[in-house]
């Protein structure tokens, strides 16, 4: 009789579970061992073990796997394949015991090192546990890697002291160098600039790319660059202006918490902040990329999988891994995450919790099904919080920027190639999946074109009760118009849009197949072959108020082609509304408050667009600029003698600065209203409640009333867990503070002095706290003795005066003048009929698809000389002859001088065009 000792082993864990009434539960513990039953008294030790043992288990049962309290460090991403799959309702859930702090490391802990002073403060070991260093942590906390210029702990992001700015550059990618001035660069001999990376903002500041440091050319004053530069889209790359800082370099450990590592030596350097810090100090390196990959490829699609209550930290960056461009985004990504998810259904992650996660925290990544993340954090991020996207194979008539731009695939090729049927290819796709009360923020440390949430080449994605904040760009954004009906409701975004410009904390494109790149104009037809299903956005509370970097800061960003769109019952604070090129916008009911006058660029004919019963309230100032706001839109290269969408009607506006604004800024009121638009519209102080507190519903018998606006709650934005209102700031003399419980239930603890809360610290049972002092806040909601959801914090600041956004001191103030409109100093120039203009603000960049430099050509009369040889309406003029005119001055000065037959180049949509004009 042979003897088969692991069938055994199962055979007898089953008769165990069975026997003691336990419905297939197995427990794990660091103190564990693999050799053991699973059970409560003998737990195994690892992740593989337990997954080990499942997959030789029935699919039909509910088996439940709990973790007890420690750190499990992976040695290999954990595969949970097919063989765990569930059938029917069943689900195989891991989860944390008890509430005990679980954590998944993706690190390798460092024993044995043997600490030596090496200079200045700088210490050295030897490693024997790894080659790879890419994320050092001491004592949990993220170290630096040796750079310049040093860390700036202050203000880490764009803009402070941790940046330079490049001298030059080629500003294409993929770029072979970045100019330095010689002035402010480093000094120092690098001995190995090929270890270097080369961290630095894209041109027109869409997001950032990394390249590999080939070396360094200090006689032309220049960093040459290896591979990298795919980490976005669009041909643009380095140029003079973009902020950039370098990396892994050994001569540039100077500062306190950097280091190095010596792949070939195996020695690592640490500066510590003292000699005492490396005392028994916890050394950890990331080394995974991926701790948890549910479901294969080729496989049959896995069911009913959870994760619950676990944390997950401590992955290695995905910048310098391959990257995909998204179709006709902006964006291109590393198609993994902290935890993957692939060919899956019903699949649920729930009170999770990711922290220093070096690319992206969750992603879906092509066929996924009813899947859900809740009552999750993300925060430390350094790619994306979570990510849809589906595969491109899928989409019909797939294209990219990259083909397009840096392979040369022409427009006329494309078309003759269109598929006319509706949908996608294959189910390879995301569709009818959840991320609802979660909470993202301080994403994009490495990677600055990201989101809290993106949806790409999906399908009925929904985000519901998501706080998102302290992001470089967008809080949630839409790639593309494949193949809609999603819904982005209550949630709470504020503080995006940091580090990049052009963009909206909510932005979307939607570049599909009746969107030509090649500016010939959109067939309105093939709308819905791609967005079949509205997206709708209700219910959202939007607060942008910063300068803009470049270009325009919209909170809502209907950007390219973004077609389909039912936007209603949105609160937006600081910014407006942009709707560029596309069809069936249906607007209405929303709040707008800002110093930021709407933007409607480049809609096509008959757009069926409609935009009523809103509220649009000017105030203040844009940031940056010196006139208060005078109009309510800013239109840019809207269709002429035809009445712009379907309805523009029933509205109110109010205008907090000035008694007599105008509509936009050319155009009276009363001129737009005989134009066709708003004749039931009013212009009037809508009556707000309670601004000051961040009611902006109208007081009974508001004028918004009679223009058919309907109050939407004021109080449903954002997660519903543990939350303390406002979440931070500044007071002068007391503050009135809110502590709001998690909605599941249980009773409020909190701290005034900085430390945690436990049941033995103060409760709340009124949620009201009144502070008069510099304070933090700490608060845990507490259900059945133990916590539920996350601890929040916030800090306030006394301080002698408060410094509020100009909109919100309008609006409070609520004392309008008198003004008198002053004559617009626009450079222009009427030249073979044509009137011609400067790019000189944030619309006409957007308008124009971001470009900064050239002749903007505004209008191109029928009879014009000009529209003989082929100049058409919002055209730029880029080069005449052999000479680049980047501004209006360039091309009147040099169309003097030239005679006869001259080539004109310029810029239509995204493609340039030759013509040819005798002069």
């Amino acid at each position: 009789m042979k003897f088969y000792p692991r069938l055994l082993f199962i055979l007898g864990l089953l008769f165990f579970k069975i026997v003691n009434g336990q419905d297939h539960i197995f427990y794990v513990s660091p103190n564990g061992n693999d050799a053991y039953e699973g059970s409560f008294e003998k737990p195994l030790q690892s992740f593989n073990k337990v997954v080990d043992v499942i997959s030789a288990l029935g699919k039909d049962k509910n088996i439940k796997v709990l973790f007890r309290g420690g750190t499990y460090y992976l040695a290999h991403t954990i595969n949970l394949s097919s063989t765990v799959s569930r059938t029917g309702t069943a689900t195989l859930s891991f989860e944390a015991y008890q509430n005990e702090k679980v954590v998944i490391s993706g690190a390798t802990k460092l024993t044995d090192l043997d600490w030596k002073p090496w200079k200045n403060g700088i210490y050295k070991t030897n490693v024997s546990e790894t080659s790879f260093m890419d994320q050092l942590f001491v004592d949990n906390a993220l170290q630096i890697k040796a750079r310049f210029p040093n860390y700036d702990e202050e203000r880490p992001i764009r803009g402070g002291r941790g940046y330079q700015v490049a001298r030059d550059g080629p500003d294409k990618r993929y770029d072979g160098w970045l100019g330095f001035d010689a002035d402010q660069f480093s000094t120092k001999n690098w001995s190995q600039p090929t270890t270097g990376l080369l961290h630095v903002f894209q041109s027109h500041n869409w997001g950032n790319m990394q390249y590999r440091i080939k070396a360094i050319d200090r006689a032309q004053n220049r960093i040459l660059l290896g591979e990298g530069g795919w980490q976005l889209q669009r041909k643009y790359g380095i140029a003079k202006g973009s902020p950039f800082f370098v990396e892994n370099i050994l001569e540039e450990l100077d500062a306190a918490k950097e280091w190095f590592f010596d792949a070939a030596g195996k020695v690592l350097y640490y500066y510590p902040e003292s000699p005492d810090t490396l005392s028994g100090a916890s050394i950890e390196v990331a080394g995974l990329e991926t701790l948890i990959k549910v479901g294969n490829a080729g496989e049959s699609a896995v069911r009913g999988i959870v994760l619950r209550g676990l944390r997950f930290v401590q992955t290695k960056s995905v910048f310098m891994e391959p990257y995909e461009p998204l179709g006709m985004g902006d964006w291109s990504i590393h198609r993994s995450g902290a935890i993957t998810f692939e060919n899956t259904v019903r699949c649920v992650v729930e009170d999770c919790d990711f922290e220093d996660i070096g690319g992206n925290g969750v992603f879906f990544t092509k066929y996924n099904l009813k899947d859900t993340v809740r009552n999750s954090r993300f925060s430390q991020i350094g790619e994306s919080a979570v990510c849809f996207v589906g595969d491109s194979n899928a989409v019909k008539d797939y294209i990219t920027w990259n083909d397009i731009e840096l392979s040369g695939r022409s427009s006329e090729e494309s078309k003759r190639k269109i598929d006319h049927s509706a949908g996608p290819k294959t189910v390879d796709y995301p569709q009818f999946c959840v991320v609802e009360n979660c909470l993202a923020s301080d994403i994009g440390l490495y990677g600055k074109q990201v989101a809290g949430v993106l949806i790409a080449m999906s399908k009925a994605i929904k985000v519901a009760h998501c706080t998102i904040y302290d992001v470089p760009r967008a809080a949630i954004c839409i790639n593309d118009g494949a193949w809609g009906g999603h819904v982005i409701e209550h949630c709470d975004i504020w503080n995006t849009v940091r580090e990049t410009g052009e963009h909206g904390p909510f932005n979307s494109w939607g570049r599909n197949r009746f969107w030509p790149y090649d500016g010939k104009g959109l067939t309105k037809k093939q709308v819905f072959l791609d967005a079949e299903d509205a997206v709708v956005l209700r219910n959202n509370r939007i607060a942008n108020s910063r300068k803009s970097i470049s270009a325009g800061n919209w909170a809502i960003d209907l950007d390219d082609g973004s077609t389909n769109y039912e936007i209603y019952n949105n609160l937006c604070l600081g910014s407006t509304l942009k709707l560029r090129d596309g069809y069936f916008r249906k607007v209405y009911n929303n709040i707008f408050v800002s110093a930021v006058p709407m933007g409607w660029h480049v809609w096509p004919q008959n757009s069926d667009d409609e935009y009523k019963h809103n509220i649009m309230a000017i105030a203040g100032t844009v940031p940056g600029e010196q006139q208060a706001t005078d109009f309510f839109l800013k239109p840019i290269s809207m269709p002429k003698n035809i009445k712009w969408g379907n309805e523009v009607d029933s509205n109110l506006y109010y205008n907090a600065n000035f008694i007599n604004p105008y509509f936009s800024p050319d155009v009276k009121i009363n001129t737009w209203i005989e134009s066709g638009y708003d004749a039931h519209s009013v212009f009037t102080d809508p009556l707000f409640r309670d601004p000051v507190n961040g009611d902006y519903s109208v007081k009974r018998g508001s004028p918004a009333e009679h223009i058919g606006f309907e109050n939407f709650p004021m109080d449903d934005f954002g997660h519903t867990m543990s939350r303390i209102v406002p979440f931070e700031g500044s007071f002068s003399k007391m503050l009135k503070v809110t502590l709001l419980p998690d909605r599941r239930g249980g009773q409020m603890y909190y701290t005034l002095d900085g430390s945690q809360p436990t049941l033995s610290s103060l409760r709340s049972t009124d949620g009201k706290l009144t502070i008069r002092e510099s304070t933090v806040v700490r608060m845990q909601t507490f259900k059945n003795g133990s916590p539920i959801g996350f601890e929040c914090r916030a800090a306030f600041n006394k301080t002698a005066t408060v410094t509020h956004p100009s909109w919100f001191d309008a609006i409070v103030r609520n004392k309008p003048v008198m003004h008198v409109k002053g004559k617009k100093n626009e450079q222009k120039m009427l030249w073979q009929g044509a009137l011609l203009t400067e790019i000189n603000d944030g619309d006409m960049v957007d308008a124009t698809g971001g470009f900064t430099e050239g002749v903007f050509v505004k209008d191109v009369p029928k009879d014009a000389r000009a529209a003989s040889f082929g100049l058409k309406s919002s055209d730029i003029i880029i080069a005449i002859a052999q000479f680049k005119t980047t501004k209006l001055a360039d091309f009147e000065n040099k169309q003097k001088a030239l005679k006869g037959k001259i080539k004109l180049t310029v810029l239509r949509g995204y493609q340039k065009v030759e013509l040819y004009v005798d002069l």
